[in-house]
């Protein structure tokens, strides 16, 4: 049986044939393509880049619905989330990130 040539990722050419996204990865393009006042990443597939949960805290979340705060962060790592099983996304304001920050846990 012939499988489809898997494509490196343009923005990572260092990746592996199998495109594994890293949490230092994932972060960099995140920080670089949202005005994020925080951004926090954990690798919840033991190192194989495929589960992921992520905390974004901006102030361009103000105003909108979840849906609309996932599909902003979705849109900024489109390419990525071709490589991605699951993910879990927390996209907060800053002012909630303020009330949350003292306890939060990705767990």
């Amino acid at each position: 049986m012939k499988f489809p040539a898997t494509k490196r990722s343009s923005n990572y050419p260092h990746r592996s044939i199998h495109n594994m996204v890293s949490a230092s990865e994932l972060e960099q393009t995140l920080k670089e393509r949202v005005p994020a006042e925080e951004v926090l990443i954990e690798d919840q597939s033991g190192g194989c880049g495929a589960k992921f949960s992520i905390v974004v805290v901006s102030s361009v979340f103000e105003g909108k619905s979840l849906l609309q705060r996932h599909r902003i962060v979705n849109d900024c790592i489109k390419e990525e989330l071709n490589d991605i099983h699951a993910l879990s996304m927390r996209t907060w304001t800053p002012e909630q990130w303020l009330e949350k920050k003292s306890s939060f846990t990705f767990n």
